[in-house]
């Protein structure tokens, strides 16, 4: 059971925890009822996750439950949708067993569909010569897949986020690529190439993104590091990845307050 403490421990205000607790005891039916009503009507993207985690954790206790649920004009829109409607299957776990039953004609139709880009195509989608457990895929292809992120108009929204205390804000596909193509290219100017390893120590921020396909887009791999982490396991994470480069920042700053990151990588 929650109580308005537990609300306030959140970083939620007094007055507002009140109210918050008030609808919260108002939740009725199954778990999946009710956290889909949570997320609906009371929470907010300008709420604390703190506050998410505790209401979801009240509501689904030690089992975990669905924390997203599409609604129906996503589902009629959906890919899978469109797939199992051309198949003429009557529902998602016939079209599971046939993806399971097909899988060349299943990833063949992924690719055409999701608009795939491929430098060198590929002479054959899929080679079992060497038995079902070492299968190799896409034979002969060859791909960047940061150049089949960019296929949408310029002015169509790729990211929504939003600062710390800040409002939602959107950066469209043409400034998300303008972005990415200023990391690559400032990778390529100081002489890094193709399969050098770049770490990424940042919390996840628009720019992060950016910069996580420009590090693709530039041939390179990417060496994810959580911005939790303290400073040995950083080291041991730019050790074992083998990293010539970090993208990091000075300071996280979240709940108010700025949490030094920079100083943990040097």
């Amino acid at each position: 059971m929650i109580q308005r403490a537990d609300i306030i421990g959140c970083g939620v205000s007094g007055p507002e925890a009140a109210k918050l607790l008030a609808q919260i005891e108002a939740l009725s039916g199954s778990p999946e009822a009710r956290w889909r009503e949570a997320a609906r009507c009371i929470l907010r993207p300008d709420h604390p996750f703190a506050l998410h985690q505790l209401l979801y954790r009240a509501i689904y206790g030690s089992a975990d439950g669905p924390v997203f649920f599409p609604e129906p004009a996503d589902i009629e829109h959906a890919h899978m949708t469109a797939l199992r409607r051309e198949l003429g299957l009557d529902s998602h776990a016939d079209l599971f067993a046939w993806s399971v039953a097909e899988r060349e004609a299943f990833w063949e139709w992924t690719v055409a569909r999701l608009k795939i880009r491929f430098r060198k195509p590929y002479t054959q989608l899929l080679d079992l010569s060497q038995g079902v457990e070492a299968p190799k895929w896409f034979v002969g292809a060859e791909m960047n897949i940061a150049e089949s992120c960019f296929q949408a108009p310029v002015d169509q929204t790729a990211i929504v986020f939003q600062r710390e205390g800040g409002q939602l804000e959107q950066m469209s596909f043409g400034d998300l690529e303008a972005l990415c193509d200023r990391v690559a290219g400032g990778l390529r100017t100081l002489g890094f190439a193709p399969g050098d390893r770049i770490a990424v120590a940042m919390p996840m921020t628009a720019e992060s993104v950016a910069i996580y396909l420009g590090i693709i887009k530039a041939g390179c791999a990417v060496v994810a590091i959580a911005d939790s982490f303290a400073a040995p396991q950083i080291a041991a994470r730019l050790r074992i990845g083998e990293a010539k480069a970090v993208f990091t920042q000075d300071v996280i700053l979240r709940g108010g307050r700025e949490l030094p990151l920079y100083p943990r990588l040097v």
